[in-house]
């Protein structure tokens, strides 16, 4: 069948011999020369079939199919599908050619092999990975890609690269050669004459230096002088450093913080709960105020799942009773009845709703499409945004996920295999956990929508904002 003349026939062949490939050398051969075959079909079953046979020249085949079709998608599912047992072959190739022949075309290969070698945890394979990449002088932009990819697949297994790099595991030669590449990435990143995406890679590869390089090059860089590009860069970097002083660095220049520095600032202290007392003491001081901190990350506090912390939140931020509920509602009913404004509306939006919501192009999609929506009353709509608990869906409703490593993470699942489940946060960010590394998963009860929105919308903007929302999808 794999030698018809029909395409088709080729295709069921392929997959007639899932089976046998890895046994039988005829077979292996007559698959293999398919490699070049003129029906893409026959090729991207070809990729599907190669996971079965366990040999170099399987690598190769699926090392061309890669170079032949870096940019398709369909074609990348079938080869990475195939990849576990040969990852850290196929990655040491890919990324040589990547960095060597300036195949940018590849990156995508090339972290998701990464990934896959890191979540495998296999300390030859990630020594031998570590060595190809850190061995290039410069290609600054390929070492953050794979460094990257590494930790976030060594994660999964529980501890990320930077712990990887510290314990007893790599060879001398990874330890001599990422001690270079790390003092090269401080002088990098704090020449002021460098490019500012030099400097951001640089940057971003000090995430998995040892702290103390870390914290004597990143905190200067986290000052109003410097790009925002690089100051939440350098944010990100502390963040992924395990000592506890990390939460005093980030917060010692919060009044030189713009907005939204402010916010990257805020979800790197909400992922460990160390950091989090670290930010409520804050808070008790008056270092930073309670206005200064957004809705749902206060909301997120005030359920937090260690009781300490949940009640501290709860004192300092006030959770307001049914009954002051009820009186908001009625207060901002009564703006319903006013002049209203779309544009208006839409600027509300904008600044406070496309967050999580999306309307058009416009937002990003995290709760229900407003659309689904429009066609309640004005008055239930002002329920619904001022007591967005009062009636919660379930697939809205919020999930915290607590790893292994402590780390914690927000939002609504919406995604579950056997291995892992995926979180929506704000901003439509996604993060997938692996159950393996999940330490504790519980439900809040309550919608991802944080109550208190009449601390940021005045009645007025209020009722332009039901008024938008009616008006969505007309002219």
């Amino acid at each position: 069948a794999m030698s018809s003349d029909e395409f088709w026939l080729r295709v069921h062949g392929l997959r007639l011999a899932d089976a046998l490939i890895n046994e039988n050398k005829e077979i292996a051969a007559t698959a293999l020369q398919l490699v070049d075959d003129p029906e893409y079909i026959v090729q991207w079953q070809l990729a599907f079939t190669l996971g079965e046979l366990h040999s170099s020249e399987a690598v190769r085949a699926l090392v061309n199919l890669a170079r032949k079709y870096p940019r398709d998608n369909d074609m990348r599912v079938a080869i990475l599908s195939s990849v576990n047992p040969v990852a850290e072959e196929m990655a040491l190739s890919l990324t040589r050619d990547y960095i060597e022949n300036d195949q940018a075309s590849l990156s995508a290969y090339v972290v998701e092999l990464a990934r896959i070698v890191g979540a495998r945890n296999e300390t030859a394979e990630v020594n031998h990975l570590l060595e190809a990449v850190l061995g290039y002088e410069e290609e600054l932009t390929a070492k953050r890609l794979v460094l990257s990819a590494l930790n976030e697949g060594l994660a999964r297994s529980g501890a990320g690269l930077t712990a990887y790099l510290t314990s007893d595991r790599p060879s001398a030669s990874v330890t001599q050669l990422a001690e270079k590449q790390f003092e090269l990435a401080a002088e990098l990143a704090m020449d002021d004459a460098a490019a500012e995406s030099v400097r951001s890679d640089a940057v971003e590869l000090l995430a998995f230096a040892e702290f103390e390089l870390a914290v004597e090059t990143l905190p200067d860089l986290l000052g109003a002088q410097v790009p925002r590009k690089l100051q939440i860069a350098a944010i990100e970097a502390l963040a992924e450093q395990n000592e506890t002083e990390v939460g005093d660095v980030l917060i010692e220049n919060w009044k030189g913080y713009s907005p939204d520095v402010r916010n990257t600032v805020i979800d790197k202290l909400l992922t460990r709960a160390e950091r989090v007392e670290t930010l409520l003491n804050a808070v008790e001081a008056g270092t930073i105020k309670s206005a200064e901190i957004a809705q749902e990350r206060k909301q997120l506090l005030q359920n937090h799942p260690n009781s300490e912390i949940k009640d501290k939140a709860r004192s300092l931020f006030q959770v307001a009773s049914n009954e002051d509920v009820a009186k908001v509602i009625s207060q901002y009913t009564k703006a319903l009845a006013g002049d209203t404004d779309r544009e208006r509306g839409h600027q509300v939006f904008v600044k406070n709703c496309a967050v999580c919501h999306q309307v058009g192009s416009e937002g990003h999609k995290v709760g229900p499409e407003l659309a689904s929506v429009k066609n309640k009353s004005e008055e239930d709509l002002l329920i619904a945004i001022l007591d967005p608990n009062r009636e919660t869906q379930a697939n809205f409703v919020s999930y915290t996920a607590v790893s292994q490593d402590g780390k914690l993470y927000n939002g609504i699942i919406t995604a579950e295999s056997a291995d892992s489940i995926t979180l929506r946060q704000s901003e439509g960010k996604e993060v997938t956990i692996l159950r393996s590394n999940i330490d504790e998963l519980a439900s809040s009860g309550l919608s991802l929508m944080p109550q208190g929105m009449e601390k940021n919308i005045t009645p007025e903007q209020m009722a332009d904002l039901v008024f938008f929302i009616k008006k969505i999808g007309e002219e």
